[in-house]
């Protein structure tokens, strides 16, 4: 009775180590997904506002500066104050503002979207349209003070001025306090809310079909018993859907 009791506690610890061990390695394979999510979300800011910051610049001009004449007679002059670098003035505080936003906003629809799909049991069009509506609230509402400082660093009469990036991030708050920092927030997140809701709901909905497409095109197509590989959509297609989303 003894051996069989020393056995069964034997077998029970080994049980324990197993579940411990696998325990461990899912939760850091959780953890480098996570990381992975917010990397891509960052990096796609990064690289998507740099291509077009001439045309944000131009636009800027247009709006902020009320420039007088269209858009090329704007860019034409630009080039001629500024020179081609002119172009790219404000893209650092730019990327600075949307990297965080995107990575954040990537990381919560993929948080949000689990979450809800294993309450509605369904992977669905209201699961995806749901998290991407909330994936939009809870980036707008972290990363709300980033949008005002570079407002007020980059529009003249939009509030008061107190020098760089860190000094007007520091006289917002000692002169105005926190909630200078969320000026004009809740329209903001009237605005982003449908649409973090339709972006990510379309992209989501456009790419599951288009797998779907694909692994119906592998079934029918067969490989001679060789198992194929998992479909997955080329960066033309990804940038595609997320032009059309």
């Amino acid at each position: 009775q003894q051996q069989q009791q020393q056995q069964q506690q034997q077998q029970q610890t080994a049980a324990v180590s197993v579940v411990g061990s696998s325990a461990s390695v899912q939760s850091g394979g959780d953890f480098m997904k996570h990381l992975k999510i917010l990397f891509s979300g960052g990096m796609s800011a990064v690289v998507s506002r740099t291509c077009v910051a001439p045309l944000e610049r131009v636009k800027m001009e247009l709006v902020l500066k009320q420039a007088k004449g269209g858009a090329v007679s704007t860019a034409v002059d630009v080039f001629r104050k500024e020179g081609l670098r002119g172009f790219w003035k404000g893209n650092v505080i730019n990327v600075l503002r949307t990297a965080p936003f995107k990575a954040l906003n990537f990381f919560s629809f993929d948080m949000y979207h689990k979450y809800l799909v294993d309450v509605l049991e369904e992977d669905g069009n209201a699961a995806r349209f749901l998290a991407g509506a909330a994936a939009g609230i809870t980036a707008t509402t972290v990363c709300f003070p980033l949008d005002v400082v570079r407002t007020r660093l980059m529009a003249q009469g939009a509030g008061p001025r107190y020098g760089g990036m860190l000094q007007t991030f520091v006289g917002i708050i000692r002169n105005e306090g926190p909630q200078g920092l969320y000026t004009g927030c809740l329209p903001a997140l009237v605005g982003m809310a449908p649409a973090g809701s339709i972006f990510y709901g379309v992209f989501d909905l456009l790419k599951h079909r288009q797998l779907a497409a694909l692994r119906s095109a592998h079934a029918d197509g067969g490989n001679g018993g060789v198992p194929a590989a998992a479909p997955h959509l080329d960066a033309l297609q990804t940038m595609a859907f997320g032009a059309i989303a």
